[in-house]
């Protein structure tokens, strides 16, 4: 089990190969299982590709999953016997245990990626989640699934996205509202002329019934 999960880690295979250890039918405790460990494989593959963690401390880790998980009083561990523990438990468990809230400060963590390039590395779905759902932005960057760095990008991407649409519905709208507009030059100061006059002419007419 401990060398399955380290070589989906490392990249020497796929999650396929839990199939060997959970089986391929359906039992609730082997799925809770499986959902702690994927949990696990994510989020230190994560940790690997942006340089939090070296892979050659991946064995160490997968270790002290399995000692978490055999250990009755960490939620992984009530979790899988089937306890109603909300997932978010879990993940901040596991999240934990790679280590990801051991950092002291945001300066520490402005350091990680200060030497990492600045593309924000995230797929366009991602993305369009983060743009519907802005929780789920702040949920990763506590978590540390996304680099400050990164989220300071990507907010920027979507204040210029806003800003451009804006842009668009003016540059929309702006040809209407001057297609609406009529010029009748020396003509207007005639009509204004005449309508001045008609106006006294009535008001005449009303005092004149009423005397």
């Amino acid at each position: 089990m401990n060398n399955i999960v380290l070589n989906i880690i490392l990249g020497t295979q796929s999650e396929s190969a839990l199939e060997s250890v959970f089986g391929t039918e359906y039992n609730e405790q082997n799925d809770r299982y499986k959902k702690v460990v994927l949990l696990f494989i994510s989020k230190a593959k994560k940790e690997i590709t942006y340089g939090r963690m070296k892979p050659e401390l991946a064995n160490e880790k997968v270790n002290n999953l399995m000692r978490l998980i055999s250990n009755p009083s960490s939620k992984c561990n009530q979790y899988i016997l089937g306890s109603n523990l909300p997932f978010a438990d879990i993940d901040l468990e596991v999240s934990s245990l790679l280590g990801i809230y051991k950092t002291t400060s945001l300066d520490d963590v402005e350091d990680i990626f200060a030497e990492k390039e600045t593309s924000i590395g995230i797929s366009d779905y991602q993305l369009e989640e983060y743009r519907q759902f802005p929780e789920l932005l702040e949920r990763d960057i506590q978590f540390g699934v996304i680099s400050s760095e990164q989220a300071k990008l990507i907010n920027e991407k979507f204040a210029i996205e806003g800003g451009s649409n804006m842009g668009k519905t003016l540059t929309k709208s702006k040809p209407a509202f001057h297609s609406k507009e009529i010029d009748l030059g020396f003509v207007e100061p005639i009509l204004l002329s005449a309508i001045v006059s008609l106006m006294g002419l009535l008001y005449v007419a009303y005092l004149y019934l009423v005397v």
